[in-house]
């Protein structure tokens, strides 16, 4: 839930949802921010003069709070006073994830305690387009992080031998991204660590109905399936030490020489198992000429369309471009 505090103190909760959705907004964007740009995101359906004299009766009702300190705002613009002492935990959660190559376990576990769910949610947000659009940016952010933090929380704790650490974390992944098979390798190869291989089984056997049910698909990623043939061939060889599952695994075919002539990213598509899944089959099926990938800016619609191209590029010796 929305936790607002004040000099140590807890706010009472305002019937005001744009009293909320203010602080918030000017503690995620610290910066001086133009009057009418405000005015316009909080009651788009005003006049300019309707919406920055609500804007100035919300401001003087959020100072007599005793937020004045913390404000700085003239005709033109407004802001959290720069010098001022805030605390926001959506910023100390994405300053503390900036390197996930050399964070230390103790201090992954406290970046990954700030992390609640999804930005703002259970709060009604007024109609507002470019309200919604900002929300749902920051939302894709703070997910985006989250599932990279819990993937690299579940090595790091299996890497240090500490299986119910990497239990929790995987659980919390799959609470993100439910359909990831990543997701699921790293919760199987927990329940090995912790002495449970036959649980891990029961778990895939689940996640492939899952997948079935819900998804129409018939086959998990290869990966997942070589796990769960590993798991029962020699469990006990799964409770060593593993290496992020994000490092692609030798060809048994030899080396293919790629036509792929595409950019490669930079990090590891994460959390996107079965929009991927779906991509694959429908490219496949032979029956489409073409797939349009559609959201709003930021999501990673260009990511998604590169991994997809990266994992057919078997299937088309011709070349993808």
């Amino acid at each position: 839930a929305l936790d607002i505090q004040l000099d140590g103190r807890p706010m009472k909760q305002s019937q005001d949802l744009k009293r909320t959705l203010l602080l918030v907004y000017l503690a995620e964007k610290r910066e001086q921010h133009p009057r009418s740009t405000v005015a316009h995101l909080l009651w788009p359906d005003a006049t300019e003069k309707g919406a920055r004299h609500n804007l100035r009766t919300l401001l003087t009702r959020i100072r007599k709070e005793g937020f004045a300190p913390y404000l700085v705002a003239d005709r033109s613009t407004l802001g959290f006073n720069p010098t001022a002492q805030i605390h926001y935990d959506a910023g100390r959660f994405r300053a503390a994830l900036t390197d996930l190559e050399t964070i230390d376990l103790t201090s992954l576990q406290t970046a990954m305690d700030l992390y609640a769910g999804d930005f703002l949610k259970g709060i009604a947000i007024p109609r507002s387009p470019e309200l919604e659009e900002w929300i749902l940016s920051v939302q894709r952010d703070i997910e985006q992080r989250a599932r990279a933090g819990f993937h690299r929380l579940v090595l790091l704790a299996l890497s240090n031998g500490q299986s119910e650490t990497a239990l929790a974390a995987a659980h919390r992944l799959l609470e993100i991204s439910p359909y990831d098979d990543r997701g699921h390798m790293l919760l199987m190869r927990a329940l090995a660590a912790a002495y449970q291989p036959a649980l891990a089984l029961q778990h895939y056997k689940a996640h492939l109905r899952t997948l079935k049910q819900e998804l129409s698909l018939d086959e998990p990623l290869p990966e997942l399936a070589q796990l769960a043939d590993e798991l029962r061939q020699n469990p006990a060889a799964l409770r060593q030490p593993v290496e992020p599952l994000d490092k692609p695994e030798p060809s048994s075919r030899g080396p293919v020489t790629s036509k792929v002539h595409l950019p490669k990213p930079v990090t590891p598509l994460i959390g996107r198992d079965a929009e991927l899944k779906r991509l694959r089959a429908w490219v496949l099926d032979g029956h489409r000429r073409l797939i349009t990938i559609v959201g709003l800016g930021g999501i990673g619609k260009t990511h998604l369309a590169l991994e997809l191209a990266s994992s057919l590029q078997d299937q088309f010796p011709d070349g993808i471009q």
